[in-house]
């Protein structure tokens, strides 16, 4: 087989894998991999897909006594079989059910919790803490300060969005109020406020208590002002 018709027929094969690693990866956001990362979970994808549906033509077959064919594992293996668009087309379909159960998974965060419980390991399971801070429960809708160092602004805000882990953070904070890191004083407000900085460049300040076993805020009746030196309802007078 020549070169061009075995890329064609790794194609076709990987196809299960691609569109649910593709699936999966929409679900749980991107980051920074390695090619040969990317590449092995798309063939584990293919792998467990065809493994699946050869397994569920196995039991039709075994249960209705009929005669399903199943060819696509052995076709990654020998050339002289051939690929059936049966078998991609259904192998495609769980490899979609698949990425939507790993995503499940990943959100939250079964591996690392079994893991935990049979003391494993005692990581988080989020890429980074980027990651983990705004994906905690508690900071969804919570107030806080983000400290830009690059210009020497903070803002009381609560953040509606944020980017994957990589190498600019970016937030999207909702009814801002502009203060100077060095006085304090107070600059301006603004409804929504777009942020793009290098990781360095910002802190994130919260009197949340971020531990998920303990839902409720470290210190139950504070406010704003007396954990950050900041208002949350009262705006600021215009200078």
């Amino acid at each position: 087989m020549d070169i061009s018709a075995l890329v064609i027929r790794l194609v076709f094969l990987l196809l299960p894998g691609a569109l649910g690693t593709g699936l999966y990866w929409k679900l749980k956001g991107r980051t920074e991999r390695k090619d040969w990362e990317d590449l092995l979970e798309v063939v584990i994808f293919s792998l467990l897909s065809y493994a699946i549906y050869g397994l569920i033509v196995k039991l039709i077959n075994w249960k209705w006594n009929s005669d399903v064919q199943f060819t696509a594992l052995q076709a990654f293996l020998n050339e002289k079989v051939s690929v059936r668009w049966e078998d991609i087309l259904a192998s495609s379909i769980i490899g979609l059910l698949l990425a939507f159960i790993a995503a499940y998974s990943y959100q939250f965060k079964a591996i690392n919790k079994f893991g935990k419980l049979v003391r494993a390991t005692t990581r988080f399971g989020e890429e980074d803490v980027w990651d983990f801070l705004h994906r905690s429960k508690q900071m969804r809708g919570a107030w806080v300060v983000v400290r830009d160092h690059k210009i020497g602004l903070y803002y009381s805000c609560w953040i509606q969005a944020f980017s994957d882990s990589g190498k600019e953070r970016e937030l999207l904070l909702r009814e801002v109020n502009a203060y100077d890191n060095a006085s304090a004083e107070w600059q301006y407000k603004t409804e929504v406020m777009y942020l793009s900085r290098k990781h360095d460049d910002l802190t994130i300040e919260t009197w949340l208590n971020l531990n998920e076993q303990n839902g409720q805020p470290l210190n139950e009746g504070a406010t704003p002002t007396t954990e950050l030196g900041v208002q949350k309802t009262d705006t600021p007078k215009e200078k």
